[in-house]
């Protein structure tokens, strides 16, 4: 977590909650359910509820008061993934989690049903559900995010095919570095070397780092759970071959440079062009602005070096909000775009990093459909990798 974290207050934890309240409806009946739940929580009287729900939060530290909801929804689906579980709350709640083979429509019937589950499961406090308000981290690798480098490398591949080289910032477990692998509408072609970069890499062979991953995507979108199942198999495949993502632990400024280093100096085969491409998918909005800057600035070095040094070809490109919405009400515009995060490329120009907009895709794409190109920054892209 960067250097503006903090503990949050009880405001703003309810502006957090109502956040992705509003970003979840129409989209997840059950995910903006729970977090209305948490909000009534929050404001209930007396203040028993409250307190228990609070001190779970004591001394935690969030940069937005957004991340901390969605923390709250992940504690919940995490307790209802656990194999075996028992108690009043979770069986009440796995008959409406269709992760777990229950079903959730969003009458009001069942928001009345939730809301006793909830209650239950706050009255009985167990264990994992209070260990991920009080330590779990939000970690979303929804494999559909993988469209951000597959659709630019993609077409820039079928411009001028080179050996391709990723690194993601913010990789957690490696998912979206295999996306190419799951056999999807897009294939990327001679995709060679694959690196990762996170604070903490998860480790996919513990069955608790899953279940937390599973947890914090929307429990009423099976077909994106079965799709991450199949991104964990297809990685543990592919290190049963060694064949698997090098993820490293760190700083993603501090070790970047080093991960340049070590692409630039262990290409196999003949010397020759290669392409780069360093992304990140909704990883950098928790970054204050002098961290955020730090990064740019490593990203600029690399790519530098890169052209120096490796090829000719190198890019970052970022699937991020604007900077200037993480902390305001852009919820409430119910506009499409509003409820859209920016693809974005950057290229090295006069050792500067020049920004090309390629379009906007909702936080979570199912395919290439999902994209709202922007053609002018498309043009520009292609007409640089020339």
């Amino acid at each position: 977590m960067s250097s503006a974290a903090r503990v949050l207050g009880t405001g703003e934890l309810l502006a957090g909650l109502r956040v992705q309240a509003a970003l979840a409806t129409g989209r997840s009946a059950l995910t903006a359910a729970v977090l209305r739940w948490h909000v009534r929580a929050l404001e209930s009287r007396p203040a028993a509820l409250r307190e228990r729900l609070l001190r779970h939060f004591v001394g935690r530290r969030f940069v937005h008061p957004w991340q901390a909801a969605l923390v709250a929804a992940a504690a919940v689906h995490y307790q209802v993934l656990r194999p075996g579980a028992r108690g009043v709350a979770q069986g009440r709640l796995a008959a409406l989690y269709p992760s777990v083979g229950g079903g959730y429509s969003g009458s009001g019937a069942e928001e009345k049903e939730l809301g006793r589950a909830l209650w239950a499961l706050a009255e009985e406090q167990p264990e994992d559900w209070t260990w991920f308000l009080q330590e779990g981290q939000f970690k979303s690798s929804d494999p559909g995010r993988s469209l951000a480098w597959m659709l630019p490398a993609q077409a820039l591949q079928a411009q001028r095919l080179l050996p391709l080289d990723l690194v993601e910032l913010g990789a957690h477990a490696g998912v979206l570095l295999v996306g190419d692998l799951l056999g999807g509408e897009v294939r990327v072609p001679r995709v060679e070397r694959r690196l990762g970069i996170d604070a903490a890499p998860s480790d996919l062979s513990d069955p608790q780092v899953r279940r937390s991953l599973k947890a914090c995507l929307w429990a009423d979108q099976v077909d994106r759970l079965r799709h991450l199942d199949v991104s964990f198999a297809t990685l543990a495949a592919l290190r049963e071959q060694g064949l698997g993502p090098l993820l490293l632990a760190g700083d993603m400024a501090q070790r970047l440079g080093e991960v340049i280093s070590l692409l630039c100096t262990g290409a196999k085969g003949p010397r020759g062009p290669r392409r780069l491409i360093i992304y990140n998918t909704l990883t950098t909005a928790s970054l204050d602005e002098e961290v955020y800057a730090r990064l740019q600035g490593r990203v600029r070095n690399s790519l530098a070096e890169w052209s120096r040094n490796c090829g000719e070809s190198a890019l970052w490109i970022e699937m991020e909000p604007p900077r200037d919405r993480l902390a305001s009400d852009h919820h409430r515009d119910a506009s499409r775009l509003a409820r859209l995060v920016e693809l974005r490329a950057y290229q090295l120009h006069d050792q500067a990093l020049e920004p090309i907009l390629l379009g906007h895709l909702p936080p979570y794409p199912r395919s290439s459909a999902d994209l709202i190109r922007h053609e002018p920054g498309w043009r520009r892209l292609l007409e640089a990798a020339v």
